[in-house]
């Protein structure tokens, strides 16, 4: 439920405990829970030293735990703009949950949202339906991945399980965050819910996280003819990584989105270009649905957005025009 402040108590007395009783092994777990507490908190260099710490008690007390602690530092090294050293490590524990969700994460920040989507559901099949929905890190990545392939009703659907999920206020900024992106940008929604994730965000003191409600938020202000306010955000979210010890930058950061936030009414999403590239392949609505993960009346919905986007009588003269115009 990202109660950073809960976990942080948690892991203080579990500590305690397994220095009455000696316990290395207990020693390893509670270290690798407390360093995805300074990540969260921007506590890189810290974080660091708990997982070296934990991989030497693991070594000696449970070597089945060393992945876990490998993970975390993946965590760490993609919020540093380490891509490359992060997936290497992701790889080696790929049936892993926890590296799923990272290499989905990693696939979202390079712009491959099917990548990131197939990660996803990967994932997600091997969990109870009731996990599924208790899941805030999945259900967080899934909003941004639905709104940046033009799926608003999916985005929003998972918008609420989200809300359902605000207990904490970390959990209540994720779901705002939700809210904001999934939003028309124009509408009255988008803005004050972007802001909300902000303050709730920075309220629980999450940096990268706050670094990124800035950058969602310049972009709205952008669409919103707000240039001025808009480079403020950005200004404040390169100061926010650079003081983090990330190499990322602001633009880097939810990339997919840039185009659902300012795009205009006659410009394709991602996922309508995706399906017009299987239009042209020849593949039925039926069939590209099955690609996708997706359902046939999902995939009817982004063909009809294609004709009217692209000012076309049919599927097939959707694609001639699309290829002719250079977008497949």
């Amino acid at each position: 439920m990202r109660d950073v402040e809960r976990a942080d108590q948690w892991c203080r007395t579990v500590r305690e405990r397994a220095e009455e009783i000696s316990n290395r092994q207990l020693f390893g777990f509670c270290r690798t829970h407390y360093a995805n507490v300074l990540t969260v908190r921007g506590a890189w260099s810290d974080a660091e030293r708990e997982l070296a710490d934990a991989t030497a008690d693991f070594a000696t007390a449970a070597p089945g735990g060393m992945p876990e602690a490998e993970l975390a530092l993946a965590e760490i090294r993609r919020r540093q703009g380490r891509a490359e050293e992060a997936q290497a490590i992701c790889l080696r524990h790929s049936s892993d949950l926890a590296a799923q969700l990272c290499l989905a994460e990693l696939a979202w920040d390079r712009g491959d949202v099917r990548a990131a989507a197939e990660f996803l559901d990967r994932r997600r099949r091997r969990l109870p339906e009731a996990v599924v929905a208790a899941d805030l890190p999945g259900l967080e990545l899934a909003a941004r991945v639905h709104v940046a392939a033009g799926e608003r009703e999916a985005a929003q659907r998972n918008t609420e399980m989200l809300a359902a999920l605000a207990s904490t206020t970390p959990a209540r900024a994720a779901a705002a965050f939700a809210k904001g992106i999934s939003a028309d940008p124009a509408s009255d929604e988008a803005r004050p819910a972007l802001e909300d994730a902000l303050d709730g965000w920075d309220a629980s003191g999450m940096p990268f996280e706050s670094a990124r409600a800035r950058v969602a938020l310049a972009r709205n202000l952008e669409a919103n003819g707000r240039s001025q306010d808009a480079s403020r955000e950005l200004e404040r979210a390169a100061e926010t990584l650079a003081k983090l010890g990330s190499a990322l930058e602001p633009d880097a950061i939810d990339r997919p989105l840039a185009r659902a936030s300012g795009a205009g009414a006659g410009e394709l999403s991602a996922r309508e270009v995706e399906v017009l590239r299987f239009i042209a392949d020849g593949l039925s609505d039926g069939e590209i649905a099955e690609r996708l993960f997706l359902s046939p009346h999902t995939v009817h919905r982004h063909v009809a957005n294609i004709r009217t986007k692209l000012r076309q009588p049919s599927r097939a003269a959707a694609a001639a025009q699309a290829a002719r115009d250079g977008l497949i």
